[in-house]
């Protein structure tokens, strides 16, 4: 059986997590999880199709939800 993280891109990953994001309105933290959790995946299987934009999307997500330490951020 081949690993089930090897068929998504992380421009596919993050439309998917933007759509969960819109139809249930929810947190990044929240989606990622409910995605992994959606399809079976282990929470460490979805860290190669997680890059740039949505990184820093999940990092002011984290401070909002008091998960990080305030930082200033530039909106986004």
């Amino acid at each position: 059986m081949s690993d089930p993280i090897t068929f998504l891109t992380p421009e596919a990953f993050m439309t998917a997590i933007e759509s969960m994001i819109a139809d249930r309105q929810i947190s990044y933290i929240e989606a990622i999880l409910g995605f992994c959790d959606d399809n079976d995946l282990e929470y460490a299987d979805i860290v190669p199709v997680i890059k740039g934009a949505m990184r820093e999307k999940i990092r002011v997500d984290a401070m909002k939800s008091g998960y990080f330490k305030q930082e200033s951020t530039l909106p986004i």
